[in-house]
């Protein structure tokens, strides 16, 4: 999502590939059986550019076509659409002219309609694999955040770089689409653990880091509000607000702190209390973040089982768990 992509999707105008069963029918009767089934008399001519351009057509595919890469097609090109939304957005915020008023309702426009489009894909699918809901989950969350500013206030490109981004990132904030970014990254959270063990690849494995460096920037900004707050308005037990748990179903305190910022945004922690008592969950706010990086490397690590202490993690968790366990020790 950080480069353009090296073909558009307009030019794939391939027809979906039929059902899975067809190509690993074991036998030609097998084979004959399940197209006899299906009742083909022909191949279907939809493809990737009718489905962006119908996204609904999702829900009336042919059950002879593969339902999943359908799926997968669609979420890419929508992906690239969103990627092409934001640079959009960085051209109107850095014009020396300043943006123009036209330029910001039509942006505002399509990223409205792009996320209304994403979710109605994400409702109208059912039992997909979680693999494909962490996927959903992380285009929504970069179609409300500026990704470049967040890696340089990480520290990617300098210090220098990294003072610049924090007023346009404290800014950002204190915004709806702000917590938007971050319920749908304690999404991700969700998502990410009901993967399969060990299915951590290269794209879950950024797209879940990505995830933990949104929430960790959100709930640092949050944390240095809190403390200025507290200098001037001491506050008490009885003035906090209901948790809002990001990584778990949405309820009506997420959907109060959605659209009025009703809360205190956190994730939920398993902690291990005993053989007796097994696992709890323990809420932690996002204004703690160094709890917003043990959560991340607690997701990481239960995607990989170690059943032996002398067994490390795969070498780009591993990589990723210390890029985060450093977040965590920044102040």
């Amino acid at each position: 999502m950080n480069r353009p992509a090296i073909i558009s999707y307009t030019e794939l105008t391939l027809p979906f590939p039929s059902t899975r069963g067809l190509w690993f029918a074991p036998s030609a009767e097998a084979w004959r059986d399940i197209w006899i089934a299906y009742q083909l008399t022909g191949c279907s001519e939809l493809n990737l550019r009718d489905l962006l351009s119908d996204p609904s057509l999702m829900t009336q595919l042919a059950p002879e076509l593969d339902i999943e890469v359908a799926r997968s097609a669609l979420l890419q090109g929508l992906a690239l659409q969103v990627w092409e939304c934001r640079q959009q957005m960085l051209l109107s915020q850095t014009s020396l002219s300043g943006p123009r008023a036209t330029t910001q309702l039509w942006l505002q426009s399509r990223q409205e309609d792009l996320y209304t489009t994403l979710r109605a894909v994400q409702q109208d699918s059912l039992s997909v694999p979680p693999v494909t809901t962490l996927m959903s989950e992380f285009v929504m969350m970069y179609l409300h955040i500026d990704i470049d500013a967040i890696q340089r206030f990480v520290g990617r490109m300098g210090e220098l770089d990294a003072r610049r981004a924090y007023p346009g990132l404290r800014d950002w904030s204190r915004t709806k689409e702000a917590r938007f970014a971050i319920w749908h990254a304690g999404q991700m959270f969700r998502a990410a653990r009901n993967v399969a063990a060990y299915q951590f690849r290269g794209f879950e494995s950024l797209a879940i880091y990505h995830a933990t460096l949104v929430l960790w920037v959100y709930g640092l900004i949050q944390c240095g509000e809190t403390k200025r707050l507290e200098v001037t308005t001491p506050m008490s037990e009885a003035d906090l607000t209901a948790p809002v748990p990001l990584d778990e179903p949405e309820n009506q305190v997420t959907k109060s702190f959605l659209s009025h910022g009703v809360g205190r945004p956190g994730l939920m922690m398993l902690q291990y209390r005993g053989k007796n008592e097994g696992d709890v969950k323990v809420f932690y706010e996002l204004a703690k973040p160094r709890a917003v990086t043990a959560v991340a490397q607690q997701v990481f690590e239960g995607n990989c089982r170690l059943t032996f202490s002398d067994v490390s993690l795969p070498p780009i968790i591993q990589n990723l768990c210390a890029l985060i366990k450093d977040l965590g020790n920044l102040q």
